[in-house]
């Protein structure tokens, strides 16, 4: 059997909406009868009780008024007629009705058992149902009861016609309903259809049109969703593109002149005066590219681990940065440091720590003129475990204003910088990590802070 979901969403709703209809349908069918019955017998009960007055006010109660009654005998024309009996303190009862004479005794019974003026009572009797009002009464000086009865049929007869008259109309309503159900149906889904379309042509790449849909509701949070992942696309494309460009360019310079200079060597041609000098060029150009390929891989490697679940290990920040600062101090024998760490562990990946320290200290040598100062410090952090500040500042030239915000973007590069790639990846690891960098001019200097939690956010 086909499941439900295999069909489409119009029809799903119709479906829905349909057996919706349907199961009320059938809850009303199921409910009617019982209902109605419920409301007959009350008004078969008024009924009787409304004949019962009428007869005791026009004074019809008395013995030989009833001795003149005949039989009362269960007609069918006569199921609309509230009968009257009159039970006399001996237990006769007038007149006689061989209808009920079966439950003459237990109508006796309920009389002589009864504490109020008037009760009401029901009973099946050979399967039909009888309504009566027993009420006391004194005829004459003694003690005399009236039962006014009348008979189930009427009240059966009411609820059938009706039941098959309302049916016949749940019916109707039911059928004619599923009409306007399957244009509802059709219009809630109508907007889902046109964002599977405009979805089908992001996936193919055609995300230049514009997307937007005039509603308030869930779908029209789902479409201004779905515009805003296109807009997001067009600039990661465009951002893509930008940085293949930057690629080719970067890539392409060091290789024209190794080639360059491959070729003149093998001409016996020495551009830099000798074959030394010149082989000088051509390794330090294949160290260039080296280092770039080396940075354009590990950017990949960190697209990667940001969406993989990267291994945390708790570690010693302070020493890292010692580390770091003992390998790399020699490349500027003439700047003066400034080191001060606090002992601090925090919980992370060491390896991508390692290479965020060294791109950070690598461009505080690149651009500080006598002096490099490196705090380490506790600050109070948004949770218990607190965080850590770790601050680099040189005392080289202010950044421009127009570069500050940039220069964490992929080929943004400052006056003295090689790849523009270095500041991109510390960011990269900072963000994995769930840490904080900023970047600005302080005190006739430039400073480059780190705001890392003492232990990573636990994962939803």
């Amino acid at each position: 059997m086909k499941s439900i979901r295999n069909y489409s969403l119009a029809v799903q709703i119709w479906m829905l909406l349909a057996a919706v209809s349907l199961g009320i349908s059938l809850l009303i069918a199921l409910l009617i009868p019982s209902t109605l019955k419920s409301f007959f017998n009350k008004e078969i009960f008024l009924t009787i009780e409304e004949a019962q007055h009428l007869m005791i006010d026009r004074g019809a109660v008395n013995q030989e008024r009833f001795n003149q009654l005949p039989s009362q005998e269960v007609n069918p024309q006569d199921i609309r007629k509230v009968n009257h009996l009159l039970i006399l303190p001996n237990g006769r009862i007038l007149p006689v009705s061989k209808s009920l004479s079966p439950y003459t005794n237990i109508i006796i019974q309920d009389a002589k058992t009864q504490t109020e003026m008037s009760q009401r009572y029901s009973r099946d009797i050979e399967g039909k149902t009888v309504f009566y009002v027993i009420r006391k009464g004194y005829v004459q000086g003694k003690d005399y009861f009236i039962v006014s009865y009348m008979w189930g049929d009427y009240r059966d007869e009411l609820v059938r016609t009706l039941f098959k008259r309302l049916l016949w109309v749940v019916l109707i309503v039911v059928l004619v309903s599923w009409i306007p159900s399957l244009l509802a149906a059709r219009y809630l889904s109508r907007p889902l259809v046109q964002m599977k379309e405009h979805v089908r042509r992001i996936s193919e790449r055609d995300w230049h049109q514009p997307f937007t849909l005039e509603r308030k509701d869930e779908l029209g949070e789902l479409a201004d969703s779905i515009e805003r992942m296109r807009e997001k696309l067009i600039h990661q494309d465009h951002a893509q593109q930008s940085y293949l460009q930057h690629i080719s360019h970067e890539l392409k310079t060091p290789v024209m002149v190794i080639r360059s200079y491959a070729q003149s060597v093998q001409d016996d041609i020495y551009p830099k005066g000798d074959l030394k000098g010149s082989i000088q060029v051509i390794e330090s150009e294949a160290m260039r590219l080296e280092r770039k390929i080396a940075q354009l891989l590990h950017l990949t490697k960190l697209e990667y681990l940001s969406e993989m679940e990267l291994s945390m290990q708790p570690f010693p920040l302070h020493t890292l940065v010692e580390d770091a600062v003992e390998r790399l101090k020699w490349r500027k024998p003439e700047v003066e440091w400034d080191v001060q760490l606090d002992e601090a562990f925090i919980t992370g990946n060491e390896e991508q720590w390692n290479i965020a320290i060294e791109n950070v200290i690598d461009n505080q040598l690149r651009y500080a003129r006598h002096r490099i100062v490196i705090r380490l410090t506790d600050v109070p952090g948004p949770n218990a475990s607190g965080m850590w500040a770790l601050r680099f500042w040189n005392d080289g030239p202010e950044l421009e204003q127009k570069l500050q915000d940039k220069l964490f973007m992929p080929y943004t590069k400052g006056s003295h910088g090689q790849h523009g790639l270095g500041l991109m990846i510390v960011r990269r690891i900072a963000h994995i990590h769930h840490a904080e960098v900023r970047l600005q001019n302080e005190r006739n200097g430039v400073a480059f802070t780190f705001f890392i939690p003492a232990k990573p956010p636990s994962s939803p």
